[in-house]
């Protein structure tokens, strides 16, 4: 079996492969899957990563969440301690800029903590995801991390991928916090009875 970190470098090259028709046509299924969701249809709070290198697109969901007035948080990568720091955004095309790291992220004067305990939904990327809700992430743990950190066990996480990076099973270890669903432009795979 392929080691975490050749099974990581492998899953990325094939999702860099898409074209960006291929990348934009996908997410718009996945958008239409997750609107489908009662926790996304019913959540007051959901937070969701702005896409980077051919991830799965995230713009559509928050402009759905922005106009069905539910909040939109951000997260903020401190990658000294390796942490995120849930921001509440209202404006994604005047409060964010490029950080240092390539991310998106709110400007000094936008950021805007927010409780993670009062989120409903985490949308969670991967590099791969497998049917048990294990995920192979870019290696950092921060998502890990803030998963487990979440007492609130009504929250549900939700991680999306394209179908290539859908496996029977992802190389893991006992740390790696695991999804409740996971949501391709295929189909949707309840780990759990959440959501």
């Amino acid at each position: 079996m392929m080691s975490k970190s050749e099974f990581r470098n492998k899953a990325i090259a094939d999702r860099e492969r898409q074209s960006s028709e291929e990348v934009e046509l996908k997410s718009q299924k996945i958008f239409e899957k997750l609107t489908s969701l009662d926790c996304i249809r019913k959540a007051r709070s959901i937070m969701t990563y702005i896409d980077f290198r051919n991830e799965v697109q995230t713009r559509q969901l928050i402009d759905y969440c922005l106009s069905n007035d539910k909040n939109v948080v951000i997260p903020i990568s401190v990658f000294k301690g390796r942490q995120l720091i849930p921001s509440l955004l209202k404006d994604p095309d005047s409060e964010l800029q490029i950080s240092k790291y390539g991310l998106l992220e709110p400007k000094p004067e936008y950021v805007r903590v927010f409780d993670k305990e009062k989120l409903d939904v985490i949308i969670v990327p991967g590099v791969a995801f497998d049917k048990y809700g294990y995920r192979v992430g870019y290696g950092a743990g921060f998502y890990d991390r803030f998963l487990s950190s979440i007492d609130n066990g009504a929250v549900v996480s939700v991680g999306v991928a394209f179908e290539l990076q859908l496996h029977d099973s992802v190389p893991h270890d006992a740390f790696d916090a695991t999804v409740d669903m996971v949501v391709t432009e295929d189909r949707i795979i309840k780990i759990c009875n959440k959501g």
